[in-house]
């Protein structure tokens, strides 16, 4: 049995930004849509099975840990996960949840590192990212991202080596998010004059621009100032390749 917890608009707001960051992504099987065979088809089915399973898998677990370990020890704990199996079976369990989530980590990395490639390279082809990332290598790779993208990442890393990474994770998933939400809110603002004859895509679409805002308001001030700064930076590289071409 845990103590009550005092439930507020501004609590439930960052658990739901928070909550979202497990999802953060979730348009990433439309990136690589031109190597697909049959995208039309594969990329929807992908995206909303893909969606659906893992939204259950982190249901199960978030509640089995919520409702079988004390609050207070979920709170102390860096891997909440590996203390409940080693609360439940011992010690033993605590190094098979360290070797599952290698290969959960492992799994992430290789899924974002064809992103990382092919997001810029998507940019550059469609004029909002120089050219220069646009071009493939002698594989059909997308190198040049790779490199940059690779780079920047590894001076991220470098920059807390020597602070908590569970610093650095928060910091980052609140700051994603806050940068990744423009990107969602225009989507939707853009459904809503694309399949502005579709009254239910229409509806999804106010939906998810209200969604989206709320999330802002949960991420707070700070995150969502870093994220405006971040997209700051970027304009001077848009003006400017929108000026060489």
């Amino acid at each position: 049995a845990n103590p009550p917890v005092p439930i507020s608009a501004g609590a439930i707001s960052a658990a739901v930004a928070l909550t979202f960051w497990g999802f953060l992504g979730v348009e990433s099987a439309t990136v690589p849509a031109d190597r697909v065979k049959d995208a039309a088809r594969i990329v929807p089915l992908a995206t909303l099975l893909g969606t659906a399973l893992t939204g259950l898998v982190y249901l199960l677990v978030a509640g089995a840990i919520g409702l079988m370990m004390p609050a207070a020890l979920t709170a102390a704990s860096p891997a909440p996960l590996a203390a409940f199996l080693g609360r439940a079976w011992g010690s033993g369990a605590l190094e098979i949840a360290a070797i599952f989530a290698a290969i959960s980590a492992l799994g992430a990395l290789n899924g974002f590192i064809l992103l990382q490639g092919e997001v810029p390279r998507a940019m550059a082809r469609g004029g909002v990212f120089p050219a220069w990332f646009g071009k493939d290598g002698s594989r059909g790779t997308p190198t040049r991202a790779h490199l940059v993208s690779g780079a920047l990442v590894t001076i991220v890393m470098a920059l807390n080596y020597t602070g908590s990474t569970g610093t650095l994770f928060a910091d980052i998933a609140t700051i994603s998010l806050a940068a990744g939400m423009l990107a969602y809110f225009v989507s939707a603002l853009a459904a809503l004059k694309l399949l502005a004859g579709d009254r239910a895509a229409v509806l999804a679409a106010i939906v998810s621009a209200l969604f989206v805002l709320w999330m802002i308001y949960g991420l707070g001030l700070r995150a969502n100032l870093w994220g405006l700064g971040l997209l700051a930076l970027g304009l001077p590289v848009f003006m400017w390749v929108r000026r060489t071409r």
